[in-house]
């Protein structure tokens, strides 16, 4: 199954763990960090994470269930709706909600894989 994968969803297959999640979901960055270098890398990543973590599927039932705030919930579907800076902090609290959201993700995984293989997040920070 692995093989199938976009290189876009490779790095986030099914061997991904809730402290990867976390690390690049901000959770380890202080809100005066997250313009440093580091902080930027792992927020310009944000999209794509939530994108390939959800693998086309929509788990806010299961999210809801454990507490995800309906904030943060666009997380638990895949579809962080934004690539500016300035709208991803404001995902901050979602930090602590992300191992709830793995754990969703991890549940409703199938045996193949459901995303568009041609799905690309197209953010101003990556050059493209």
């Amino acid at each position: 199954m692995i093989a199938a994968m976009s290189p876009t969803c490779l790095i986030f297959s099914l061997s991904y763990t809730a402290h990867h999640a976390n690390y690049c979901a901000i959770t380890n960055k202080p809100s005066f960090q997250l313009g440093s270098s580091l902080g930027l890398k792992c927020l310009s990543q944000l999209t794509t994470w939530a994108y390939c973590a959800a693998d086309a599927t929509d788990q806010t039932t299961c999210c809801s269930r454990r507490g995800v705030t309906s904030e943060c919930l666009s997380f638990c579907k895949g579809d962080v709706p934004t690539c500016d800076t300035q709208s991803i902090l404001n995902y901050q609290p979602c930090t602590q909600h992300m191992a709830a959201i793995v754990q969703c993700q991890k549940e409703g995984l199938g045996p193949k894989p459901k995303y568009d293989p041609n799905w690309s997040s197209v953010c101003e920070w990556e050059g493209k």
